[in-house]
């Protein structure tokens, strides 16, 4: 945002975490129709000529995809900027402690690569640390259910995007049938 002071051009968010960011920082048009980064490279190649000038990819220190990699392999020229890094925060796992003590969980969602890396950490300082009590690790790539599932006795249930992972979790628990849902 202290780039320009022009609100008025089309803002591309991966997640809504960022599109929430950009709409406090005065960004109006933002748009967030991906669900994964990797369909945002193949919306970009469908509608975006890659000569239309380049992409400012704006991001975290640490990402699961590379988007910038993705996008310039499609020929598209991309700028990136390092925004953030994320940083564990280990004042918050006594809360993790609480939610696996507790009876009735049904499912832990890991939603990146460094939140399960966080998890890791955290039950490597608890190595005693039992995490069965029913519950599932619920993962949006293979890759973070790789990295979770020897702490699960559960197998990971694994889909790429929100509403496949409620339709595969209502399935499960719940024996229902759902309609178009992919």
């Amino acid at each position: 945002s202290t780039l320009t002071s022009d609100r008025d051009f089309h803002l591309w968010c991966v997640g809504q975490s960022s599109k929430k960011m950009a709409l406090d920082f005065g960004f109006q048009r933002t748009l967030t129709p991906f669900g994964h980064p990797e369909n945002a490279v193949s919306l970009f190649n469908t509608i975006i000529q890659n000569d239309q000038g380049p992409f400012l990819y704006v991001r975290g220190k640490h990402v699961q995809f590379d988007m910038a990699k993705a996008l310039s392999e499609k020929g598209f020229d991309v700028d990136q900027m390092i925004v953030y890094e994320t940083l564990l925060n280990q004042d918050l796992w006594s809360e993790i402690d609480y939610f696996f003590l507790r009876s009735g969980n049904k499912g832990v969602t890991f939603y990146s690569q460094k939140t399960a890396h966080a998890f890791i950490e955290y039950m490597k300082s608890r190595p005693d640390f039992n995490t069965d009590k029913g519950c599932f690790p619920l993962a949006f790539s293979r890759e973070i259910g790789c990295l979770i599932q020897p702490f699960f006795k559960e197998d990971a249930i694994i889909e790429s995007t929100t509403p496949r992972l409620i339709a595969t979790l209502k399935r499960k628990f719940f024996n229902v049938r759902l309609c178009n849902v992919e």
